[in-house]
């Protein structure tokens, strides 16, 4: 009743030569409860051509068996038996397949054959055994009932006389059936077979089986019985393949007793997959580079019951592409696996359904990078008695035992792998020494790290959160670092048992933040807001002495406001080309998580040495903006806005880190008075509780109020002009406890075309000394410097100005607290531009004092305000996320001044290009442009001496104009 056409191509003669099976058709509406089965047919004719080599069908995959293959003899065959297992089919639409030993349907029309069939109908996996005889329609058969997992024995026998015995037990229930039927059939060949079924609309989807073991196979030929290999006849394997020649079900060799082989579903691989330094087998699964001894993958790997893809030479790679190597069962072993090996990559690639997903033993200075490994029946990832070797930027998920596991180690990094809804640990030490785990990110584990007999481990920047039992847990483990953590509503948020010499902090910088121990409410008190807690988090063998207020240590970046609705904001992301490792950020918007863009072979949010990531979010207006970055590295980041859309007003804007928070900021001027220009205030906060501001404005207060976590507010003041501004933040509305928040000021001048931004100055930050690096008060343009005294000061201060080592004011002043003056310079131009600060004015070196101050420009349509850099901040490298001399309209200048005594030599790199070098005279700048430069991020180094072995200090600052439009930004 369902009798299909096989397609069998003999590849190696080029024959194409079409075979027919009956294949089982019952009524399907009956047995399947389903109206729509699709109907039988039975109308095809047998051809056979039949020659040597691997055979392929279209609806058959296994082994036959015959006295010759190309000329089979009729009569021949007496017997065929064998034994499996029913499996468990899955799907997501109607599929079918099935299950069966025979004779005939390989080079004639005739079949005698007993199985099982296994389908997925209407969302659902339905089972049964069948037999069909020769011409006769299958027959169901119900009294042998059978599930997945069920073992079966099965077996066809000739009796003589037209006679044939079909036999069926599930040898798991114990329920038999046997069958005597009359038939007329040409007896020719035996065969095992995993089949697509077929009806008059053709081969039927196939049912993803997964894979069927065949055991005990033989069979009898002219009154000799042997295993399917037997010499006294021939047999073949044949592969199931699509009509486009795609792999749809794959065989494996047979085993050396000849009595069993394995059949996949999809086109798997039966042996490991080894990749040498010549490339071994990697011209299976992909290309191979020469230069680099790195193996490619081209396509998706199955593996049916074998270890994977084994590094079979040291110093060798692997790149997945982003690929998947699947094992079928859980006797697969590794998916990966390098034993013994030195120098060797394995990287993007997606590994599940193993043991273990990648296994390392005995294996020294190898890297396991940007891989996931995902429902495997042990450990995601895991390292053996191995050292110095990298884990970073997996990710470990759902595997049945732990995420990332190192045992017997030493000096091994995990570094920003996400480590999630793993059975057992999240990240497992044991046993192991001078381990790093730094900025992984651990939730839904039951516990989140487990150190268990591990010693001189370090244990920073992670996210532990959720953990079903415990959050961090010690166990017989000395002398360990857990500091810088986030550490997140866990069951229990740590344990230590046993062992010696454990801290909760980091030495000379803080400890963790712990989610219930954050806020005055929780015990958390931070009255000098340094944003660690007043007292201790204790926990039961142990105690973090220096509680953060905020998860600053996992490097927030904040910024107040985005708008892609009324301009073009975009979020710019880097990692300096300085730094040693990968960072990971995560970007949230009113505290909405938002999903970046990824860098080719990288995962979303992952950023190399050298590179950044530009994001674009349209149609979101809100705020505040958070960019959480997972790893050390020397990051780089900033808010670039393009204002309006379709405008020419660029403002650039470098994220505030956490860690630059206050509870008080000031800027020096407050400008809603003139006309066509409106002045924000904007406050945010990021805390996990209710905190107070007050805005204040002249020494008055304007505004007031309570912010909720996680917002903001944007007040104007219309009619209001002067200085200075301040902003404070308190946890209670009696203004006792003083609490970080983040702050910005943002200015539309000139009717609204021009934009510009600048951050709060942070109390803490304020210096006696500012620097920028340069003045321009001709050609039209106005620039002021703005000095202001803080309010709290006790004493007027006094001030001197130079503009490229001119002194062109001494002593200027006094300035009251809470005052401020603007003097300009017309006709002057240059730099570095240098403000100092004293309480004496007939000593200015003798009495520093600190002030608030910034340079404030007007350049054609636009105006720009720079907070001066402190001169105890300078360095000898700075970064900016950005550099463009492509864009028409745009001019890029990067400005490198020396305040130093004598000479000193720099370079300035783009996307790590040298594009300038040279040196700077003592109290000189540099100003360069490069045209046809675009890229970033932009890096600027410089030393004392030509051959750049010693560091020096200078000041760095990137100039950008736009369509006439100004906009100055830092070095960072």
């Amino acid at each position: 009743m369902r009798k299909v056409r096989l397609l069998n191509i003999i590849r190696t003669s080029q024959i194409t030569c079409v075979l027919f099976a009956l294949v089982f058709v019952v009524l399907e509406a009956v047995l399947l409860n389903t109206s729509h089965a699709p109907a039988a047919t039975d109308d095809n004719k047998a051809q056979a051509m039949i020659g040597a080599g691997a055979q392929q069908s279209e609806n058959w995959a296994g082994y036959v068996a015959a006295t010759s293959l190309s000329l089979p003899q009729k009569d021949s065959v007496s017997d065929v038996k064998g034994n499996w297992t029913v499996p468990a089919v899955t799907g997501t639409s109607d599929a079918y397949s099935s299950t069966w030993v025979g004779i005939d349907g390989f080079s004639d029309n005739t079949v005698e054959q007993v199985g099982v069939s296994q389908n997925w109908i209407n969302g659902a996996a339905q089972y049964y055994a069948w037999y069909e005889m020769y011409p006769n329609a299958a027959v169901f058969i119900s009294s042998v009932p059978v599930s997945p997992g069920d073992n079966i024995s099965a077996e066809v026998s000739y009796l003589g006389s037209n006679q044939y015995s079909l036999s069926i037990t599930n040898i798991t229930t114990g329920q038999t059936f046997t069958t005597v039927q009359t038939g007329s059939a040409q007896r020719q060949s035996a065969e095992w077979i995993v089949e697509a079924p077929s009806s008059s609309s053709g081969i039927l989807p196939l049912a993803d089986f997964g894979l069927e073991t065949f055991t005990g196979a033989s069979a009898t030929l002219n009154g000799h019985t042997g295993a399917i290999n037997d010499p006294a006849w021939q047999n073949e394997s044949i592969t199931m393949v699509s009509p486009s020649g795609a792999v749809e079900a794959s065989v494996s060799p047979l085993s050396p007793d000849g009595t069993s082989f394995k059949v996949a579903y999809g086109n798997a691989n039966f042996s490991p997959i080894v990749v040498t330094n010549t490339g071994g087998d990697c011209s299976q699964i992909g290309t191979w580079n020469t230069m680099t001894k790195t193996c490619i993958l081209n396509r998706d790997v199955t593996m049916a019951g074998s270890a994977g893809i084994e590094f079979g030479s040291d110093g060798v790679t692997v790149d997945g592409a982003g690929h998947v190597l699947a094992g079928e069962v859980s006797t697969n072993e590794s998916g990966v696996l390098a034993d013994t090996r030195t120098g060797v990559t394995i990287k993007n690639l997606n590994v599940r359904q193993f043991q273990d997903g990648i296994y390392f033993t005995n294996a020294t200075s190898n890297n396991i990078l940007n891989n996931t490994t995902t429902s495997n029946f042990r450990d995601g990832i895991s390292l053996n008695t191995s050292g110095s070797n990298k884990v970073s930027g997996n990710t470990s998920d759902s595997n049945s035992r732990a995420g990332l596991y190192v045992a017997t180690s030493t000096g091994d990094t995990l570094i920003g792998n996400t480590v999630q809804n793993n059975t057992s640990d999240g990240i497992l030490l044991q046993s192991s020494t001078s381990l790093q785990t730094l900025s992984n990110v651990v939730a839904g584990n039951p516990n989140g790290i487990f150190l268990s007999g591990s010693n001189s481990c370090l244990t920073r920047g992670n996210k532990i959160s959720s953990s079903n039992t415990y959050g961090v847990y010690l166990n017989g483990s000395s002398n360990n670092e857990v500091s810088n953590n986030v550490i997140l509503s866990n069951a229990t948020q740590a344990y230590v048992s046993g062992g010696s010499g454990n801290i909760f902090y980091g030495g000379t910088s803080p400890g963790n933040y712990w989610s219930d121990f954050n806020s005055p409410a929780q015990g958390c008190h931070d009255n000098n807001a340094d944003g660690i807690c007043d007292a201790a988090y204790n926990f039961t063998g142990g105690s973090d002495p220096q509680p953060v207020t905020l998860p600053f240590e996992i490097s927030s970046y904040n910024w107040t406001w985005y708008d892609d609705v009324n301009s073009y904001d975009w979020v710019l992301l880097g990692n300096q080309r300085f730094s040693t490792t990968d960072v990971w950020f995560d970007l949230d918007i009113a505290g909405s998580p938002l999903t970046l863009p990824p860098l080719a072979g990288y995962q979303a949010g992952q950023v190399p040495a050298g590179r950044i990531i530009t994001s674009m979010f349209g149609g979101i207006v809100n705020g505040p903006v958070v960019a959480d970055s997972r790893a050390g590295g020397s990051v780089v980041t900033s808010q670039r806005t393009l204002w309006p859309q379709g405008g020419s007003s660029l403002e650039e804007v470098i994220g505030t880190e956490s860690s630059a928070l206050s509870n008080l900021f000031y800027w020096p001027w407050y400008d809603q008075h003139t006309s066509g220009t409106t002045d924000w205030i904007l406050v945010s906060n990021p805390n996990g509780y209710q905190v107070y501001y007050e805005i204040s404005i002249a020494g008055t207060v304007r505004a007031s109020g309570n912010l909720p976590p996680g917002s903001k507010v944007t007040p104007t003041f219309p009619g209001l002009i002067g200085g200075l501004v301040r902003v404070q933040a308190w946890t209670d509305n009696t203004k006792t406890e003083p609490s970080r928040v983040m702050a910005s000021q943002r200015v539309l001048s000139n009717g609204g075309i021009a934009f510009n931004e600048v951050p709060g100055i942070a109390a803490a930050t304020l210096s006696s000394s500012y620097y920028w690096t340069w003045y321009d008060m001709i050609g039209g343009t106005s620039d002021w410097i703005l000095v202001a005294n803080p309010p709290n000061a006790g004493a007027p201060i006094y001030y001197t100005i130079r503009i490229a080592g001119t002194e062109v004011v001494t002593a200027g002043g006094p300035i009251a607290p809470g005052a401020s003056v603007a003097p300009v310079f017309p006709g002057t131009i240059g730099g570095p531009v240098e403000v100092s600060t004293f309480t004496d004015p007939a000593n200015p070196g003798a009495t520093p004092a600190n002030s608030i101050a910034t340079q404030r420009t007007l350049w054609g349509p636009s105006f720009e305000e720079v907070p001066g850099r402190a001169g105890n901040s300078f360095v000898s490298r700075y970064a900016w996320t950005w550099y463009d001399q492509v864009t028409p309209g745009m001019t890029n200048w990067v400005l490198v001044a020396n305040p130093t005594g004598s000479s000193i030599y720099y370079e300035v790199r783009v996307a790590g290009n040298l594009v300038d070098s040279g040196s700077v005279s003592a109290g000189g700048l540099i100003a360069h442009t490069y045209p046809g430069v675009f890229g970033g991020p932009v890096d600027v180094e410089s030393w004392t001496d030509s051959s750049k072995t010693t560091s020096a200090d200078s000041l760095a600052s990137q100039r950008v104009l736009f369509n006439g439009f100004f906009n100055e930004v830092w070095g960072q």
